[in-house]
């Protein structure tokens, strides 16, 4: 399993650790600029993709757009939210993303 970790916030730093810990392999970290222009990283080939960002808005900026997370990731990716965002933001996203053919946690 591939796991990819958008963002810099503290939690993310924190997960990679303990998937490194844990033994997990294909982990990567990505800067939330990486995943908004797809022309500077090859296609995303990740299967859990974990938002270490501080902001439910910054979450939805990832994912949506002709660029965003939601059009790149392979069909049936997971998304996992790591933020304390907005809740309504997120129940918005969480509806996106399923709509867009991927999981939502």
């Amino acid at each position: 399993m591939k796991i990819c970790v958008i963002g810099d916030a503290p939690i993310g730093t924190r997960a990679i650790q303990a998937l490194a810990h844990a033994g997990v392999e294909g982990v990567m970290a990505m800067a939330a600029s990486e995943v908004q222009d797809a022309r500077s990283h090859p296609p995303f080939s990740a299967d859990v993709y974990l938002m270490a960002l501080a902001t439910s808005q910054q979450v939805q900026k990832v994912l949506t757009g002709n660029q965003g997370l939601l059009r790149m990731a392979p069909p049936g990716s997971t998304v996992i939210d790591l933020c304390s965002g907005d809740v309504t933001l997120s129940r918005e996203l969480a509806v996106q993303t399923r709509l867009a053919g991927h999981h939502w946690l």
